[in-house]
């Protein structure tokens, strides 16, 4: 009885502090469809390095929205995934410049990594599919960024 009053109160102790945890930042972003995206934005090198690599899923209308400080040809694999995204890589106006869609979490042993064609400076992450649900093709403009 004592061991399992000892593991209530550590599972409560942890529940704890992950609700106290300093979360990333958040943005709402609009698409060309008229949806609305409520987006964590990993700014930091930390954030960014971490990306979505934790979560285990992401909501329907969630994003995560990288920001960097230049345009650049960054590259992005699907490294610690556990679910399929679509990566859309955007300019400096928020205009969609390239995307990788339905990008699959990989193995150790193959992990591509997938440059945009044109340089970047934000890159959204949503949902596998999502992208072009959201009209989020090559020169569509998303708004509520900046």
């Amino acid at each position: 009885m004592t061991k399992l009053v000892a593991i209530a109160v550590l599972v409560l102790a942890v529940a704890a502090i992950a609700f106290f945890l300093p979360r990333n930042p958040t943005v709402q972003l609009s698409t060309p469809s008229g949806a609305t995206l409520q987006c964590e934005v990993a700014s930091t090198s930390q954030a960014r390095e971490a990306g979505l690599s934790n979560y285990s899923y992401l909501c329907p209308d969630c994003c995560m929205l990288f920001s960097f400080e230049t345009l650049d040809f960054r590259g992005f694999w699907m490294k610690d995934m556990q679910f399929p995204l679509d990566i859309v890589f955007l300019d400096a106006s928020y205009s969609v410049v390239d995307s990788w869609e339905n990008a699959s979490p990989c193995t150790p042993q193959e992990c591509p990594i997938h440059y945009p064609k044109r340089a970047a400076k934000y890159v959204v992450e949503v949902n596998a599919g999502k992208a072009a649900e959201l009209g989020l093709a090559n020169g569509a403009q998303i708004t509520g960024a900046g």
